[in-house]
């Protein structure tokens, strides 16, 4: 081969290899994600046959894992349909611990006997807890956990934790992988659940079906079992049983996120193949003469066919080897990228699965880019392709119409997912500047826990918090400081049911609710929250003066409508000893305090004075100083007041962009697409003209010739290029339109046909391809027509 062709088939292997190259990397990548996430089974024996029993709420429509005692009492006995059933406490969560006098976070759940039998695992060393065991001062701990904290499993058993106060001892290690949520460490709870109340959720309940059981019987059964209760029980008449797979539990928040990069990435791939597709066909072009050769000496058209395929496919083979090694970087990459709290985060690998995904990506990539140009290039004319080299025969004639029709798929795809990022663009825009209703510059904040086991650590619990936000607000920079039970965007909320006096309460189970915050002086001040009626809780509202509490908007309109709620006193069924009227004594502005997605909802504040028996609080600071060293200053004051209080700290900026992860996940991957996708079309684009240019070489000279201006040969070449851009925009806008409503549960406050993004998306294509099709125009243009001719 002369070294000019040989450079020219090197440069085409590069250019359309990296491009498939990509298109299998992304591909694979984001596959890694979706298969580690929601297609591979949960690690446990008959993962299938595990679900999680749920209240469902018939009054709302829809089902809450939190369920109360008796209903899990009657649900277990009543059932035939599982092997066993087990209840866990509502969540895990930061929990305070304390490992050779070292305190520290660690996630723990209290768990019921029966727990473990659910999921199948033996301990990898020691035992697990048995039901002998429900009370005593144990525990099992992560495989992970253990290696981080000992060194190995071993090393953990007989080990003693201090844990929520109290003194355990290590007797079992989880089975490496064993993880359920993120739990570290797990506590007998008790033999059976304490609560004897229908209208408290204090529990989840997890269960395993029978082998020879279908979940729509169950499903069934559990539903007759809750109508049932609900005929017994008043308190009941409005809920009934759910059973929901435990991996879609685990993972149903997050699959219509992966599934849409998954579609994203699969468009990028199909307008990777369209490119490639293109390229083929003007390689095509440059090989009529030599094709025409082998016909004439005898090869078959399905010889040509197979001959062009086995390029296509050594291609393919070459960039799947490439793909594969940039799919562990970016598999890498998206797992930094990706939420903390994205489940199964650690499953997530390019495994056997992956490999076969690629292989068969690859497969259909040749079918798609390879099939086309190869039937294409074997019905050439073979007279009309011994002439002049072939270079303008009947084989260019025969591909100018399919190479555009690659090219408006490729515009139209892109189109497609253009709109999709910038619909997600905008509603991530819309959702990071929402009004959150309180300020998070500048203010840091400290989660601490003190552990509580009775009265008298509640008692020394509040002396702790209340000597520590003394001596916070006397360091040197600090505006003020204050102490919540939940701060803001931390996605802790305790929902209680409150009831106004001299009004009826209603039957049992039936009550209005609000999300009980229990807070300190200076809560609004220091979150910047603005007062609208009454005063704030401050020094005086102690434990032996009369209980107040104050409201906000949304609880003012739900329960007091067009009238002042000061004076108005109010009791909740938060805890025995809140079960008391508060006076309301102010009205506070709406918040998103729980998520910046979700309209405000009805809050109660209390003072955390007159509710001794409180979990732990969290500290928040403002202060115009560096927060780093601020963080430094108020650990040491923490492990001053007390060392056996571990301490973590964020800034409210840094939580708020927490709560904003998925959006933005989502609309970066899908953005990165979506411009990988565009630049393959504009290429493509640009490619076909530079092509047509080359072909029309002479019909250019003689318009020259004939006195047609430089002018119009641009308007010529760019009217062709355009007219491409046109088709593929309106093809590719009818396809957005069609497919928006996929995204609608993606987006905030925007909706999936808002117009002002499809013009932006028109504006921003439409500029884009007419710079792509200049360069070809002008060069048109600057063709000299005696050399053209010439040559020709």
């Amino acid at each position: 081969m002369p070294p000019a062709a040989w450079r020219r088939a090197a440069a085409f292997t590069l250019g359309a290899g990296a491009v498939l190259a990509l298109g299998i990397a992304g591909n694979t990548a984001i596959f890694s994600v979706v298969n580690g996430v929601l297609l591979q089974p949960l690690g446990y024996p008959d993962a299938d046959r595990i679900v999680s029993v749920e209240t469902f709420w018939t009054d709302r429509g829809r089902s809450f894992r939190n369920v109360s005692g008796p209903d899990f009492r009657d649900w277990q006995r009543q059932s035939t349909m599982f092997e066993v059933m087990a209840y866990h406490g509502p969540s895990g969560g930061e929990t305070p611990i304390v490992i050779d006098g070292q305190a520290e976070y660690a996630n723990v759940q209290r768990v019921g006997p029966r727990f473990f039998r659910v999921f199948g695992r033996a301990a990898s060393v020691g035992r697990l807890i048995t039901e002998q065991e429900a009370r005593a001062a144990v525990a099992v701990v992560g495989d992970h956990w253990a290696e981080a904290h000992f060194g190995s499993g071993a090393a953990a058993i007989g080990r003693q934790l201090v844990v929520e106060g109290s003194a355990v001892e290590i007797l079992g290690v989880a089975a490496p992988g064993f993880r359920y949520g993120d739990t570290d460490i797990w506590r007998p709870d008790q033999g059976e659940p304490g609560s004897t109340s229908r209208t408290a959720g204090n529990y989840r309940v997890v269960g395993k079906l029978k082998p020879a059981v279908e979940l729509v019987l169950a499903r069934e059964e559990m539903r007759i079992i809750g109508d049932r209760i609900a005929l017994e029980h008043p308190e009941n008449r409005f809920k009934t049983v759910a059973l929901v797979p435990l991996q879609e539990r685990l993972t149903g928040n997050v699959e219509t996120t992966l599934w849409v990069l998954m579609g994203a990435v699969v468009l990028v791939m199909l307008v990777a193949c369209a490119n490639i597709a293109h390229l083929l066909l003007a390689r095509a072009t440059a090989r009529t003469r030599e094709i025409a050769l082998r016909v004439a000496l005898g090869a078959g058209r399905g010889r040509v066919v197979r001959q062009l395929l086995t390029e296509s496919v050594v291609l393919a083979a070459l960039s799947t080897v490439a793909g594969l090694g940039l799919a562990h970087v970016l598999v890498r990459a998206l797992v930094m990228l990706a939420p903390a709290d994205l489940p199964r985060l650690d499953e997530i690998r390019v495994d056997q699965t992956v490999m076969l995904f690629a292989l068969g990506l690859s497969v259909a990539s040749v079918l798609l880019f390879g099939l086309v140009p190869a039937l294409h290039t074997s019905r050439l004319d073979l007279s009309d392709a011994l002439k002049q080299g072939g270079s303008k025969g009947t084989l260019s004639a025969g591909t100018g119409g399919a190479r555009a029709a690659l090219v408006v798929a490729e515009v139209a795809l892109s189109v497609i997912l253009l709109v999709g990022a910038a619909l997600l663009l905008r509603s991530f825009q819309v959702l990071h500047q929402v009004d959150l209703g309180f300020a998070t510059e500048r203010v840091l904040l400290a989660h601490t826990s003190y552990a509580q086991d009775d009265e008298e650590d509640a008692r020394r619990a509040s002396v702790f918090y209340r000597e520590l936000l003394e001596r916070v607000r006397t360091l040197p920079g600090i505006r003020d400081a204050t102490g919540a039970v939940y701060a803001p965007l931390s996605g802790g909320s305790t929902d209680a049911g409150y009831f106004i006096e001299g009004r009826p309460e209603g039957p049992p189970g039936e009550y209005d609710s609000a999300e009980m915050q229990v807070i300190t002086p200076g809560y609004f001040k220091v979150l910047g929250i603005p007062l609208r009626l009454g005063r704030d809780i401050d020094e005086r509202d102690t434990l032996d003066r009369p209980p107040v509490a104050i409201i906000n908007e949304a609880l003012a309109r739900q329960a007091f409508p067009g009238q002042s709620p000061l004076g108005q006193r109010v009791r909740t069924g938060f805890r025995e000893t809140t079960m008391q009227w508060m006076e309301i004594v102010g009205v506070a502005a709406d918040t998103r305090r729980l998520d910046p997605s979700r309209s405000p909802e009805p809050e109660l504040f209390v003072a955390a004075a007159q509710h001794p028996q409180i979990p732990s609080l969290s500290i928040l600071v403002r202060t115009p100083q560096d927060q780093d060293s601020l963080a430094n200053t108020l650990r040491a004051l923490v492990h001053d007041v007390d060392p056996t209080v571990p301490v973590r700290f964020e800034t409210m900026d840094q939580m708020f962009a927490q709560s904003l992860a998925y959006p933005r996940f989502r609309t970066q991957l899908v953005g990165a697409f979506a411009g990988m996708a565009v630049l393959v079309a504009l290429v493509g684009l640009f490619g076909l003209l530079t092509y047509l240019v080359g072909q029309r070489t002479k019909e250019l000279a003689v318009r020259l010739t004939v006195g047609a201006r430089p002018t119009d040969i641009v308007r010529l070449v760019v009217g062709h290029g355009t007219r491409l851009m046109a088709i593929g925009l309106a093809v590719g806008l009818a396809g957005a339109l069609a497919g928006a409503r996929l995204l609608s549960s993606l987006l905030y406050e925007i909706s999936p046909w808002d117009w002002p993004t499809y013009l932006a998306v028109v504006v921003l294509l439409g500029t884009a391809a007419t710079l792509a099709t200049l360069v070809p125009a002008i060069r048109a243009a600057t063709i000299d027509p005696l050399i053209a001719l010439r040559h020709e």
